[in-house]
Formats: C-alpha cells, structure tokens, sequence
C-alpha cells in the first residue's frame, strides 16, 4: 500500500510496479498522471485504475473502475432541487480541470436544467484541492455574494469539501440545513459522524474493490492480450441531518 499524495510523479513510479520483481500487477487509483504516461505501463505491467479519472475522448490505457460521475452529481442535486431550494451552489470546480470534476459539474448542471433552474457561474465555486480547507475558502465566497445571490444549498465534490464548508456556515452563524442545506460525495465516516451528518453519495466499496481485484487477477493470469475494460460501480445517494434535518441516532 502507498499514498502518492496526488504527485504524478509518485504516480507514474508506482503504476510501473516499483520493485516489479516482486510485484504481479498495481491497482492505481490516479490523480495527475496523464494517460501518454501511463500508456506504455500496461502495455508490459498488469495494472487498474481505480476512482473516478477519466481520460475524455482519449483512449483508455488500461482496466479501469469507477462510479458515474455525472449520475451521482446529477442525483444528489435533484435531491437538493426537490427541497425546494433554488440558488444551489457547486464547490469542487477544480482549478486543475480534473476529470472527476468536470464530470460531476457536468451532473450538476444537468439536475439544475432538469429542475427549472438557471445555472449561475458565480455560485459554482473553484478549489485546488478536494480537502477540508478548500471546502472552508469556497463557502466563505459564496456567502460573500450579494443577498439574493448566495446559496441556500451547495453540492460538494468531495465530503472533505463539505466539512470546510459546514464550518464556514458555523462561523457565519447559520443553520444547516435551515439556511443552507450541504451534501458531497464519498460516503465517508467523517461525513458520517460530523454535526450535522452529511448527506453523501455512497461509492459501493465492496464492489469496486471486487471489480478491481477481478479485473487484476484476470490479466495477470492470461497469456494472451486482452481488450480494456471499464466496469462501473454502483453507487447511492444517503439522505442525512445536512438535508433534511431530521436527527437521528447513528448506528451502533
């Protein structure tokens, strides 16, 4: 097990099997590294992707499993749509222009058009990374916009996000969900257990780690050349305290 850190540079060391002699096959999940990089890695290493990079109309370059990115962002915003509000900001634009976030602003957008309400460029909020003080500097924008203007929901591209901005809405006084209701993506036991809980979607772990196993254990045991594969996880969308404001005991 290692942690890049999101460096493509680790990444790329990593996909080539870093003591390749006592390694059958790698299951990356990526950040940076680009696809021209990783190319020629699977053509002579074993390797999966893992999480939600990628590579747009580029051609994959190895097994790869993640979850739909635009489904997931599409329903946790239909979600904040149907409680009635309707100036739903997004944190989580990604500087960088990260795949995972094009993506889910991609879903976005898609659940605003599909719920009667117009997109507004200044409640979609950008960051450098997916973590907790992005989350914090992105809600402090927002809610430096024009009454009338800042948010009374956001969607959070990462749970991480949604726990800096559930503090900036602390320091600011503000209920949540009564003032402005948060929900993000990763089903995390940080969005679980913070105050109050997170609504989430909920990545299938299990599946995903079965996917990438699979697909691992298949192209290390072939002798023969055999085709790419992206298989998506399933995935679900948990309504908590952060939405609708129901208290309720976690389990034990």
């Amino acid at each position: 097990m290692e942690e890049t850190r999101g460096d493509a540079r680790e990444e790329l060391r990593l996909a080539t099997g870093v003591g390749a002699s006592l390694l059958d096959g790698v299951i990356l999940s990526p950040l940076r590294v680009s696809p021209a990089d990783l190319a020629p890695v699977a053509d002579e290493f074993p390797l999966v992707l893992l999480g939600e990079r990628s590579y747009g109309g580029e051609q994959v370059v190895a097994d790869h499993v993640l979850i739909d990115n635009v489904a997931a962002a599409r329903e946790v915003t239909a979600h904040l749509a149907s409680l009635g509000r309707t100036r739903i900001g997004a944190i989580g634009v990604d500087e960088q222009g990260s795949a995972t976030s094009r993506q889910r602003l991609t879903g976005f957008q898609q659940a605003l058009y599909e719920a009667g309400l117009r997109f507004d460029p200044r409640l979609a909020a950008q960051v450098g990374e997916f973590d907790r003080p992005n989350g914090l500097a992105a809600m402090r924008t927002l809610l430096g916009l024009p009454y009338g203007v800042r948010p009374d929901a956001v969607f959070c591209f990462s749970d991480m996000l949604a726990v800096g901005a559930q503090r900036a809405l602390y320091e600011a006084g503000l209920d949540i969900p009564g003032d402005v209701a948060v929900a993000g993506v990763d089903g995390s036991a940080e969005g679980l257990y913070s105050t109050p809980s997170l609504t989430s979607v909920v990545p299938d772990q299990a599946s995903i780690a079965a996917m990438a196993v699979s697909c691992l254990v298949t192209r290390i045991g072939s002798e023969d050349p055999l085709p790419y594969e992206v298989r998506t996880a399933p995935h679900r969308l948990a309504v908590r305290e952060s939405t609708d404001g129901v208290r309720r005991p976690l389990p034990t």
